[in-house]
């Protein structure tokens, strides 16, 4: 599912797909998901129509659809319709359960009504359970639009259709205050003043009073999608991807900051009670406790990258010198491609040289040699960060993290621990492909 612990990272204002939930706009039940049962809101279990019956609509499929009070009374999407809704607006879009097509064979078995227009991609719609569900095709760029207005064709949707693919999914921006810019700089919702002139204290998340002051970025109107700033207070025109930053603000114009965040702030410590390993800052909960080690951080001194650049289409966004385009998103990353800076794995100072780096931090790792839906990961070596290759998500993709080395003499890969120790599982979901060379010592 498309995914970002930093919720602000994203070419897209509005992370309407995070808290997606399902209503019927034909008549029939609401699809209940089991995160209601979680929170104590629900009765658990998603109920989920027969696929096989299911009728998608063109004059429909794509449309803008809302409900008030949580409801849905006006079939705004068709008998057979579903509107995915974003759970804090109660604003979405229509759509409908389809098949989708199975890569392996020669046919294309996806439901939707025209397969040049429309587009199966699986959904979650509860912790366990996701469904196909038809969204419209088409090509993210600046200046237009090819979803109806206010949906907009979001990069982040390549996480579900495909490597530099785009779908009408989620609302876009309207104007300069939707494209938040990152400062860096705490402050409180609760309190007034604690942010400059020409700032606002925004939470971090939502419902929360921690948040940081940012400043208003640039909305591309014609296309919903934020562009590259203009404002001299809201850039560094010197910045590269890859430097360290605090906030947006530090980076360039069309960059953003991948904000370090250390996951003992925002998920359980060593010693808390815990049912599974994503509840514990460490990865790792064990006898229902989260285990000694230590605490992940996530983008540690921050990191400058330009997002979008799977996208030929979106030329705004392309990486610039000294670096390449991770075309998958993974970790922190969102989907839709992010610059990382280039590297020679043979120098694994070129990633990191900051004395406040540990465990390898940032990994000269080399994704280029692996391929994903018949396009390279990435077209060069990059310094990457330390959760994007974690051993367990590597499983079925490659032979393990020796598929992310060079050689032995250069950079071995091999499945690490936090701290630094080998694994006994070369796929262990408590571990990181960490370089073990001479260049990649801890």
């Amino acid at each position: 599912m498309i995914c970002s612990i930093q919720r602000r990272l994203s070419i897209v204002p509005t992370v309407a797909v995070l808290t997606m939930c399902l209503l019927s706009c034909g008549g029939g039940s609401a699809l209940n998901s089991d995160a209601e049962a979680d929170a104590g809101t629900g009765s658990g279990d998603a109920r989920v129509p027969d696929v096989r019956g299911a009728v998608c609509r063109v004059e429909t499929l794509g449309k803008p659809c809302e409900a008030a009070d949580g409801k849905q009374e006006d079939r705004q999407c068709g008998e057979g319709g579903l509107c995915l809704l974003d759970a804090d607006t109660n604003r979405g879009v229509c759509t409908c359960l389809c098949a989708q097509d199975d890569p392996g064979t020669v046919r294309n078995e996806d439901t939707c009504p025209k397969i040049d227009q429309h587009i199966c991609a699986p959904v979650r719609i509860s912790t366990t359970l996701s469904v196909g569900m038809c969204f419209e095709r088409c090509v993210p760029r600046l200046g237009a639009n090819d979803c109806q207005s206010p949906i907009v064709c979001d990069p982040r949707a390549a996480e579900l259709i495909g490597v530099g693919q785009g779908a009408c999914m989620v609302e876009g921006c309207k104007s300069n205050e939707d494209c938040e810019v990152t400062t860096g700089i705490e402050c409180d919702t609760r309190k007034t003043g604690e942010c400059a002139s020409g700032t606002r204290c925004v939470a971090d998340f939502p419902g929360e009073s921690k948040g940081q002051c940012v400043r208003d970025g640039r909305c591309d109107v014609p296309s919903g999608l934020c562009g590259p700033r203009t404002d001299a207070a809201t850039f560094k025109p010197d910045a590269k991807v890859g430097d360290p930053c605090h906030g947006d603000i530090d980076c360039g114009a069309a960059m953003r900051c991948v904000q370090q965040l250390d996951l003992g702030d925002v998920l359980k410590k060593p010693g808390e009670a815990c049912v599974g390993d994503s509840e514990c800052c460490n990865d790792s909960c064990e006898d229902d406790k989260c285990s000694a080690a230590q605490c992940r951080v996530s983008a540690r001194n921050g990191y400058c990258t330009v997002l979008g650049c799977a996208f030929e289409s979106l030329t705004e966004f392309a990486c610039p010198q000294g670096s390449g385009c991770l075309r998958v998103g993974g970790g922190v990353l969102p989907p839709g491609g992010a610059c990382m800076r280039t590297c020679d794995p043979a120098d694994a100072g070129q990633c990191r040289g900051n004395a406040n780096d540990v465990y390898g931090d940032y990994e000269c790792r080399a994704w280029d040699q692996l391929q994903l839906l018949g396009a390279s990961v990435a077209d060069t070596p990059i310094c990457d960060f330390v959760e994007n290759a974690r051993c367990d998500q590597l499983r079925g993709l490659t032979d393990g993290c020796e598929s992310l080395g060079i050689d032995a003499q250069t950079t071995e890969m091999k499945c690490r621990g936090l701290d630094g120790k080998e694994t006994e599982d070369p796929f262990d979901a408590q571990g990181y492909c960490l370089d073990t060379t001479g260049s990649g010592d801890l």
